[in-house]
This record gives C-alpha cells, sequence and structure tokens, in this order.
C-alpha cells in the first residue's frame, strides 16, 4: 500500500471525525491537506520564477490552508474526494490571487526592476539577466489556466486537481473516486483536451 493509500484512509477516519462533531479533526485535515500540496506547490511555483521571488513555498500553502480551514467552517466534506477537490480550489484561488497581487496593474511585481537599472541607463546590468523574462505576461497565462481549471465540468476537474496539483497516479484517482483505472485516464483526456482549446493550445509549463 503506497502512502497515498494509507493518507486516504486516514483523511477518510479524519472525515468520519469530523462529521460526528470532533472539531479536533478539523485541524488534522487541514495537516493532511499541507502535506499533499507542499510537494506540488513547489514544483507550481518553478513556473512562477517571478511569483517566487517575493513568495516562499510554505507562505503560498499556508495561505491556502488558511483560506481550507476557513471553508470547513462553513462546508462539511463527504468524502476524500469532496475534501481533496475543496483543497485543491483553495490552492488555485491562492495561486490566482497571487498571480493578480504582484502582476496586477498596480502589482509591485509587475513595476519591480530586476536588474536594479534605470531602463534608460546604458550601464551594464548588475547580474545576467534570465532568459526567462515575459513575465507578467507569463503569470497572466497561469491565472487564465487556473481558471479555465475552475471552469471545467466536474468529473473532469476532480480527475484533473488529483493529477495536476496532487499528483496521484490514476490507481490512485481511481481510488478515490471510486472509479476504473480507465474511467480515470478517459477523464483526465477530455480535461487535457478541453484546457488545450480553452487556452488555444498554450498551455503554461508544457
Amino acid at each position: 500500500m503506497t502512502d497515498e493509500f494509507s493518507q486516504t484512509a486516514q483523511i477518510r477516519c479524519c472525515l468520519d471525525r469530523f462529521s460526528a462533531g470532533e472539531e479536533s479533526a478539523r485541524e488534522e485535515l487541514v495537516s493532511h491537506a499541507g502535506q499533499w500540496l507542499q510537494g506540488r506547490v513547489r514544483l507550481m511555483l518553478r513556473s512562477y520564477p517571478h511569483v517566487r521571488r517575493w513568495e516562499e513555498t510554505d507562505d503560498l500553502v499556508n495561505q491556502a490552508l488558511l483560506r481550507l480551514h476557513r471553508a470547513l467552517a462553513e462546508v462539511q466534506p463527504s468524502s476524500v474526494q469532496h475534501f481533496l477537490n475543496l483543497a485543491n480550489a483553495q490552492i488555485r484561488r491562492e495561486l490566482i490571487d497571487m498571480a493578480r497581487h504582484y502582476f496586477g496593474a498596480k502589482g509591485m511585481g509587475a513595476h519591480h526592476a530586476t536588474d536594479g537599472l534605470s531602463p534608460d541607463t546604458d550601464a551594464r546590468p548588475r547580474y545576467e539577466v534570465a532568459q526567462d523574462t515575459f513575465e507578467p505576461a507569463r503569470v497572466s497565462e497561469w491565472t487564465e489556466f487556473h481558471e479555465q481549471v475552475e471552469a471545467l465540468p466536474e468529473k473532469e476537474k476532480e480527475v484533473f486537481g488529483l493529477r495536476w496539483y496532487d499528483g496521484l497516479t490514476f490507481a490512485e484517482i481511481g481510488q478515490v473516486l471510486e472509479v476504473t483505472d480507465r474511467t480515470a485516464k478517459r477523464r483526465w483526456r477530455s480535461s487535457c483536451v478541453m484546457l488545450y482549446k480553452a487556452m488555444q493550445g498554450d498551455i503554461p509549463g508544457s
């Protein structure tokens, strides 16, 4: 049994306790979500090089977990699937809000001179400019991408979230959703096609 399967069982147990009114179970659920999200957020931030300049993985995860903690005060997940969907929604929203915060029209990242020089000077930059310098356009692409994920039909969004954000295998997704591996793969392919069309073939990080 993999760690993911073991953790799924632990989450299911916490959900049962939470449903029974045990408040401490909510804290444990948030803790489990943190373990799920930590590695995935680290990977995602590699595609946000300029967002990563301002925020660390732990900061982003903590903000998403605060959102999840608040959401659990209003929503009682009925299954592991429901809980992971809820957790994934919080990290998507945090990424979108953070990108807008730093690279919106008045964001500090959009107006920050990364080489420390005026654009009118002929002086040599203090360090070599990275090749990947197309922020905030790239952040805009990633923001749209996460918004398009939010807009996917529910079944496709579930599978996409578990695969993309949580890094589960199709066997693990099938376990969580109680469907066959083949069904999980079919929904994954369907979600990818929908996102490809919505993004006009321009998938960030592809």
